[in-house]
């Protein structure tokens, strides 16, 4: 069963108050890549789940893990295998999930002992195109996979998203979420269904920005109920009744309790190609109760930022990330955060590189809060060989929390 909600927005973000910290909040914590290269773009990806996060170096091939102890965050182990790898990351308690592109790589351990548990090849005759695992998360026994050029039965390159479960020691696949083949006039190729995936204890989101469609553009964000098995989901449009204005809503999702946001990197609202988010809640808690929110606008958002390139949410706590803006620098890069109080999204703080840091830091093009009290934020491209780094940012010193 479908339900499109064509939405009117029920509640505007509340005027910002924003604040520029070159430190952040109260001086996060670094995470170095332990062998640096040049180029490696350490923070490709990253994740943060309690007291351990994983980040990602694709162009290394590898990904690290990191553990909390006192008030320091130490290296602990590297994972390598494959082309890619590190692409995606994802972690939740003594699970890491790593996406190569080709395959989802599955880990269990702590400290400095990790072993391979499965790796995941796509299963069937249609064609992923090197794109499975581009995204994962993970929620205690369950994995979303994303491979949004994969070939299914509604398009080519339509993408695809897959559910695999845990009983014991095996991940089995139980369930496909492919593109909607029903969506008004739009073309259902290459809309790069799965582009982004999230999930939480009832969800799970799945981004589809509908890049180059070769029809009419649009992009759109689907939420699926896990209760009656993924069958049923409401989905939202990029622009509510005209799916022509592209902004690439989906580029990133971020589902947790009764509350979603998206990344929409393109859209115009603050300058050409400026970006914001949407935000999204189910009251009621019930899968078709779920709707439109706000729309989140960074007060000195500009052309070219492309916020909402990274997005997360918990609680009442929204993160956005703008890797290309220029406050700190040349695509120094920002994290804008926003806090749900009396009724409004409220502009509290900008997060940004660190002193020292600046332009062509690439600043919260990657963001990892999976839970717990910490979050990360990457900045691949930061150091005096693009080696990157990741901050770690404590909702206990943060200013605003999260």
């Amino acid at each position: 069963m479908m339900k499109t909600i064509i939405a009117m927005l029920l509640l505007l973000a509340a005027p910002a108050s924003s604040q520029i910290f070159g430190n952040g909040c109260d001086n996060p914590k670094e995470l170095l890549d332990p062998t640096p290269v040049t180029n490696s773009q350490f923070g490709g990806s990253v994740d943060v789940h309690r007291n351990r996060a994983v980040v990602g170096s694709p162009v290394d091939n590898e990904a690290y893990v990191y553990e909390r102890s006192g008030a320091n965050w130490n290296y602990k182990a590297t994972l390598s295998t494959g082309f890619n790898f590190g692409d995606a990351v994802a972690v939740y308690d003594t699970t890491i999930v790593v996406g190569t592109l080709l395959q989802m790589k599955i880990y269990t351990g702590s400290g400095t002992t990790w072993t391979l548990q499965q790796s995941i090849t796509p299963a069937g005759s249609l064609n992923h195109n090197n794109t499975f695992g581009e995204s994962v998360d993970i929620y205690k026994d369950t994995i979303i996979v994303g491979a949004p050029l994969g070939d299914t039965q509604h398009g080519v390159n339509a993408g695809a998203a897959f559910i695999y479960q845990r009983a014991g020691t095996v991940w089995s696949l139980t369930v496909s979420l492919h593109n909607a083949p029903a969506m008004g006039s739009w073309s259902n190729s290459q809309r790069l269904f799965g582009k982004s995936v999230s999930i939480a204890e009832d969800w799970v989101m799945v981004g589809n920005p509908a890049i180059n469609t070769g029809f009419t553009v649009g992009s759109a964000v689907h939420i699926f109920g896990v209760a009656d098995n993924y069958s049923g989901f409401m989905t939202f449009d990029d622009t509510p009744g005209n799916p022509s204005f592209e902004e690439w809503l989906g580029f990133r999702v971020d589902i947790k309790g009764n509350r979603a946001i998206a990344g929409a990197i393109l859209a115009n609202d603050g300058g050409n190609n400026a970006g914001k988010a949407r935000t999204y809640i189910t009251p009621d808690g019930t899968l078709f109760g779920w709707q439109e929110e706000a729309t989140l606008v960074p007060s000195d958002v500009a052309a070219d930022d492309q916020a909402g390139l990274d997005v997360a949410i918990k609680g009442n706590t929204v993160w956005i990330g703008g890797r290309l803006h220029d406050a700190f620098g040349i695509d120094a890069g920002a994290v804008w955060v926003y806090k749900y109080e009396g009724g409004v999204w409220v502009e509290k703080i900008k997060l940004g590189p660190t002193l020292g840091l600046g332009a062509g830091d690439a600043f919260g093009a990657h963001i990892g809060m999976n839970g717990g009290r910490y979050g990360g934020i990457a900045a691949p491209l930061t150091g005096s060989m693009t080696e990157g780094k990741v901050f770690i940012y404590n909702a206990n010193t943060c200013p605003v929390g999260f």
